[in-house]
């Protein structure tokens, strides 16, 4: 009797079907990820994202040659060393240095920093870059960069576009010890994107001032912060921001 060779893919489908009747769908999405295909680790990633399980996940997007789809899951797993993989596979040296700056590896940041504003073309990714750069080089050798980025804020319109830009002026002045900095900073991009209806956006900012303001003991803004992210964290994209006209007390001395 002649022996039937079936195609692997026949197997593995097999394979499959039978932990997912058995109800263990951890093993159907690692059989998927060891043993498939370039489509079959992306289904596999899927798989762990129902599980809830983002570093499988970004790993799974990863071997399917999804970097951004990895990006995504490592970025909320907070796996920074995994996403400066991705973020180095989508040659993003603005995301890679942002994520170094966070982590307080600025000598590192640096020449990322200098590449991506070299080849920005937008005034509001110019300001982005330029006040990230007076971060990553501190108070005295960032002043050139530092003064830059803040005439280049005074031109950009007040977009949503504009939001990063003013964010990374309340992260200059959080790092460089500028409470009225941070709070000009931090809080224009919070209104830029309240008016907008960005409200992911607006939580990750939120998220980044809460930090700061507990980095320099601010708790009464701490608290501030934390409650209007407790009442927004269920709330759809289209909802009205809370208001927060209290977050910045902008200086008129430059």
């Amino acid at each position: 009797m002649t022996q039937r060779h079936m195609p692997h893919t026949y197997y593995l489908q097999r394979a499959v079907e039978c932990y997912e009747h058995m109800g263990d769908l951890r093993a159907a999405a690692t059989v998927l990820s060891r043993f498939g295909s370039l489509a079959t680790s992306a289904d596999a990633a899927r798989r762990y994202l129902f599980l809830g399980d983002l570093p499988a996940a970004g790993e799974a997007f990863l071997a399917a040659n999804q970097p951004q789809a990895a990006l995504d899951c490592f970025t909320h797993a907070r796996m920074p060393e995994r996403a400066m993989v991705c973020l180095r596979l989508l040659h993003d040296d603005a995301g890679l240095a942002a994520l170094l700056l966070g982590l307080g590896r600025n000598a590192e940041a640096v020449p990322l920093l200098e590449q991506a504003l070299a080849a920005a073309a937008l005034p509001a990714a110019q300001a982005t870059l330029r006040l990230k750069l007076a971060q990553a080089e501190g108070l005295e050798q960032g002043q050139a960069h530092y003064r830059a980025g803040l005439a280049q804020l005074d031109t950009l319109p007040p977009t949503p576009a504009s939001a990063e830009a003013w964010a990374a002026l309340g992260a200059w002045g959080a790092a460089v010890g500028r409470q009225d900095r941070m709070q000009e900073g931090y809080g224009q991009a919070l209104r830029l994107l309240e008016d907008a209806g960005q409200l992911a956006r607006w939580r990750e900012v939120a998220m980044r001032y809460k930090e700061a303001a507990l980095a320099i003991d601010n708790r009464w803004l701490a608290q501030v912060l934390a409650a209007d992210l407790a009442d927004q964290a269920e709330a759809p994209e289209e909802a009205d921001m809370p208001p927060h006209a209290s977050y910045s007390e902008a200086p008129d001395e430059r």
